[in-house]
């Protein structure tokens, strides 16, 4: 499995980028899982991936865990993101806490506990 990671995030504001910081050293903190940081859920997948993925039951799929969970090699592709040419980001504020809580839910046992 090959997965884009950035080096670096041109025109995000301060508050993102800390947010960001913030998620990945929380999903560290408190998961076996190596979910690698900067990394979105765009990759390239041999077919065993894709099949191992695709046999999960998850109904929430928090990929970027679910994807470094199955086991298989992977490697970074390291890229330098421009800042946004148009539009507007599909990620707001209350759509990113759902997706950490689908991260935290998914992959940790803290919430239970």
């Amino acid at each position: 499995m090959v997965y884009a990671q950035r080096a670096r995030r041109a025109g995000e504001t301060k508050f993102k980028l800390v947010t960001a910081s913030l998620f990945y050293r929380l999903i560290r903190s408190i998961t076996s899982v190596n979910i690698p940081r900067d990394v979105g859920d765009f990759r390239l997948m041999d077919r065993r991936v894709v099949d191992a993925l695709v046999s999960m039951r998850e109904h929430h799929r928090f990929m970027r865990g679910l994807s470094a969970w199955v086991g298989f090699r992977q490697e970074a592709v390291l890229y330098d993101r421009q800042e946004r040419f148009a539009g507007k980001t599909k990620y707001p504020l209350m759509r990113m806490i759902h997706f950490s809580l689908d991260a935290i839910t998914s992959f940790s046992h803290l919430p239970l506990q």
